[in-house]
């Protein structure tokens, strides 16, 4: 029973800390995403008057990109489609390229068999307990105490880092899977030091070799790539630094057929991880290449460095914190947060000076590179001249750092732990840190002479920290039982991280998860195949959310999106596009023909727009009587307005010859409760024809269309007001806003009466060379497109002829649309180009009642084909080469490894 205790409680701890700390969550009705978000200030689920009380507004990408996207990719392999591209963002692309939507990662099995809301846990949760087996595992594996490994572990799970992304899921994706690697790695070199002989085969070590290839890949097909690549980064590293002594010393000794031994398996296990991910990586790369993501100035990079916000791997809210609304750190929080806790760090500075050996050698060095590269020193140069890097945030190179510290405090503990230890060392080393702490928190106190009254809690909470830490050091196992020194580190350590995360992420009600809206029940009542656009100003739908409804949108928000689709809606803009680096709306643009031939039929908005010209609404002008105002007893006339709009009132007046003052007009709610708007008209201003006209702002739609008419006058004489037979006289004004269609809550839906439909006939077909000779000529003949397409016909056949005659029959109909697969049935008198306005992209194939076809790129960013006379089925679909060899070597890998793993099994047991 002891034995058992013994190897299950690191175990059960994890999962009690783990279940602790996602616990609001799991609870039913609940999960963890921030969908305060989503009903409080997104329409159209926001509604008018919604009080905002939003727990943090830093998370909302995991809404409006993570979400959406896996539960699309869920949704469609639920449903028996493996999801190759995605048509509802950016008027289409290639959904093998998106990493973060997951379709291959192993713990997508949660979407695929769960309800999203319920995966959504389901992952986080594997993927926290997964990653606390990886880093125990790997731990004990350097021969670390369990205690020393379990705190390690802790501090790796449960870091800033971590804590911030972990609604992002695709975060910890990256991360969780390193200590695995290294594990296999490590397994591997202990092997062959206890054993040389095994380095005669590589069979002995087979297992873990496929165990390593394979932990190598998973990153690359679910996780975020920024995060991936240190990842990697690191196991490469510490394999080539763990297999080198045993390569050099076979080198040395001659022992050629060792030496061919541990190569072979170097590149095996990497070649096995580069291999599986292709399937992933090679569509994702291509696609990349055709991104618009500029690479950063080398000061610029540097300039997204930590070095003037390193005080926070100490004080961790010296900034703020977005939860609290007091954030004023230059960045965000999430890419500024690299906690570990003090006590992690003091273990990390004793694992220096207590065990002085290659483990902690490599580490240290390992961890103060990260450090470098993230604060922003010219350090980072070495990765900047890299392909890729220049375009990365140098700061989330702290990765590196944090799971190196986590290494480095659970080899500090098992240090102390240790019999014969040098407590004189371990405190004048726990003395200097303290002071190099302070010296750091004052230094930045001292530049930045932050507000004291946000700074204090934080500083009394670093004070604290800083106290219990020296003196659990002080203590020490010399002074306190070795396991009762253990649980204290352990259990301050846990206490500490947990109250900095523990309130950070959101726990949302699975009720608020994208309810129906009126908005989306409107545009889905729709036969036709449309697009919506997001704008920028008045935002509605915020890209990706779109998605969520499965509404098709121009817009769209992506790390990287084709860089000839920006060019064209940029064209179409006449200036900049793209918002905060990865989000493309356009605005002015909707004004140019380009807009409408991508389908885009509605704009979704919150603004009014109002035509310039008012019209008069309900209006009483006949003068029977005249009635004096006062201030006390103002008169009234209740009134309404066909739409909103209303900005402009006029009523008839006269004065006495003496008079003198002001008569006021108010705008009230019907029942006369709350004033929307007044205006005032002096005496001795001059009258239209006896009337006073009375100006206000639009009267937004959420007033209503019912209003009180109070008027009054102050001053002195005798001032009167036109009567009428109803009441008082008066005119009501309003701007119409002609192009709406649909307005529900705070939302507008306008018609784009010029749109082009999906699919189209067109007898005239211009040549372009290249891209930005079609970009020119589409801008050219901007006004033409309804009747000529301009074409890329390089690299493919082209068509028999480029002008027909026009045809007097020319119907096409989309009969079938699937994400990979569109059928058009079409009938021409004449050849023609049929145009279809969803977005090009090399994959796209074209058949012509089974026969192959070449699919242009037209107007730059959309697909055409030439079809003869006659009636016609053309179908497009979707399979490109880049995702066809991906698989293949994905899936030979996939075979080889399997076969490798049963083989080394079954040698490892008949010995």
């Amino acid at each position: 029973m002891r034995k058992r205790i013994k190897t299950s409680w690191p175990w059960l701890g994890f999962l009690l800390l783990i279940g602790l700390f996602l616990a609001p969550a799991l609870l039913p009705g609940k999960v963890l995403l921030p969908l305060d978000v989503v009903v409080q200030v997104w329409p159209p689920w926001q509604q008018p008057n919604q009080l905002v009380d939003v727990h943090n507004p830093l998370i909302t990408d995991v809404v409006d990109y993570i979400f959406p996207v896996k539960a699309f990719v869920a949704e469609q392999v639920k449903q028996g489609t493996l999801p190759l591209w995605n048509p509802y963002v950016l008027g289409g692309y290639p959904l093998t390229y998106n990493t973060q939507a997951g379709l291959f990662y192993p713990l997508s099995i949660f979407y695929y068999l769960l309800p999203a809301a319920t995966a959504v846990d389901g992952v986080i949760f594997a993927q926290l307990f997964l990653g606390a087996a990886f880093m125990f595992a790997f731990l004990r594996q350097l021969r670390l105490r369990a205690v020393a490994a379990w705190v390690g572990t802790a501090v790796f799970l449960f870091n800033g880092m971590m804590i911030v992304w972990l609604e992002w899921q695709v975060v910890h994706a990256a991360v969780i899977w390193l200590p695995l690697q290294l594990l296999f790695i490590e397994r591997i070199a202990q092997k062959w030091e206890k054993s040389p002989e095994q380095l005669q085969a590589f069979w002995p070590t087979a297992l873990e070799a496929v165990g390593a290839g394979v932990a190598f890949a998973i990153p690359w097909l679910g996780g975020h790539w920024n995060w991936a690549l240190y990842g990697s980064m690191t196991a490469v590293l510490y394999l080539l630094w763990r297999w080198r002594p045993l390569w050099w010393t076979a080198v040395r000794h001659r022992k050629l057929g060792q030496g061919r031994v541990l190569g072979g398996t170097a590149v095996f296990v990497l070649g096995l991880g580069v291999a599986l991910s292709l399937i992933q990586v090679l569509p994702a790369f291509n696609y990349l290449l055709r991104g618009h993501r500029d690479a950063f100035t080398f000061s610029e990079s540097l300039s997204l460095g930590l070095k003037s916000s390193a005080v926070v791997a100490l004080v961790p809210d010296f900034f703020g914190n977005p939860i609290d609304n007091n954030w004023w750190g230059q960045t965000n929080y999430n890419e500024m947060t690299f906690y570990v806790g003090l006590l992690p760090l003091f273990l990390a500075v004793t694992a220096v000076w207590l065990r002085r050996d290659r483990n902690t050698g490599f580490f240290v060095v390992w961890g103060g590179v990260g450090l470098l590269w993230a604060l922003g020193t010219p350090a980072y140069g070495l990765l900047y001249v890299l392909p890729v890097f220049n375009g990365l945030w140098p700061s989330r190179a702290m990765t590196v750092l944090l799971f190196c510290l986590s290494v480095l405090s659970a080899i500090g503990l098992d240090a102390m732990l240790a019999a014969g230890v040098n407590w004189r060392t371990v405190w004048r080393t726990a003395v200097a840190a303290a002071v190099v702490f302070l010296g750091v928190v004052a230094g930045f106190i001292w530049w930045y002479r932050p507000e004291w009254t946000v700074l204090q809690p934080e500083l009394i909470w670093f004070g604290l920290s800083l106290l219990v830490c020296v003196l659990l050091l002080w203590l020490g196992p010399n002074r306190l039982r070795p396991t009762g020194f253990a649980a204290l580190v352990a259990g301050w350590i846990v206490l500490e991280l947990f109250w900095l995360g523990h309130d950070y992420n959101t726990v949302g009600d699975v009720a608020d998860l994208y309810p129906m809206t009126e908005t989306a029940e409107f545009l889905h009542n729709d036969p036709e195949k449309f697009r919506i656009t997001t704008l920028p100003e008045g935002v509605a739908y915020p890209p990706n959310t779109a998605l969520q409804a499965r509404l098709q949108n121009m817009s769209g928000y992506e790390p990287a999106i084709l860089q000839n689709v920006v060019n064209y809606v940029q064209a179409a803009e006449g200036g900049d596009a793209i918002y905060f680096e990865r989000e493309l709306m356009p605005l002015r643009g909707l004004e140019s023909p380009l807009i409408d031939a991508l389908n885009v039929k509605y704009v979704v908005t919150i603004s009014d727009w109002y035509q310039d010209q008012s019209v008069l609404g309900q209006a009483g002008e006949d003068v029977v009587q005249w009635l004096p105002l006062a201030e006390d007893a103002p008169l009234s006339q209740p009134f309404s307005v066909p739409d909103a709009g209303l900005h402009r009132l006029d009523v008839p007046l006269q004065f006495s010859a003496d008079a003198a003052g002001v008569v006021t007009v108010r705008v009230l709610s019907a029942d006369g409760r709350q004033e929307f708007a007044h205006a005032d008209w002096p005496v001795g201003q001059p009258l239209a024809d006896g009337w006073a006209s009375f100006f206000f702002g639009a009267f937004p739609s959420e007033w209503g269309r019912d209003f009180l008419l109070t008027v009054s006058f102050a001053g002195t004489g005798q001032a009167e007001i036109g009567g009428s037979a109803a009441g008082l006289a008066f005119r009501s004004y309003y701007l119409p806003r002609p192009q709406l269609v649909h307005e529900s809550g705070k939302t507008r839906i306008y018609l784009n009466d010029g749109f082009f439909p999906r699919a189209y006939v067109v007898p005239k077909a211009i040549p372009a060379a290249n891209e930005a000779e079609a970009l020119a000529l589409v801008q050219q003949q901007a006004d033409a497109l309804a009747e000529l397409v301009v074409l890329e016909s390089v690299g493919q056949e082209e068509p028999p002829q480029w002008e027909t005659t026009v045809s007097s029959i020319s119907n096409v109909t989309i009969t079938q649309y699937e994400l990979n697969q569109v059928v058009l049935d079409v009938a021409l008198d004449d050849a023609s180009f049929v145009v279809l306005a969803d977005t090009y992209y090399p994959g796209w194939r074209a058949t012509i009642d089974g026969e192959e076809t070449p699919v242009y790129r037209a107007n730059s960013v959309v697909r055409a084909v030439y079809v003869p006379a006659g009636k016609h089925s053309v179908t497009f679909s979707f399979l490109p080469n880049d995702f066809v060899w991906g698989t293949a070597v994905s899936g030979l890998a996939l075979l080889l490894a399997m076969i490798v793993a049963g083989w080394g099994w079954v040698r490892n047991r008949r010995r």
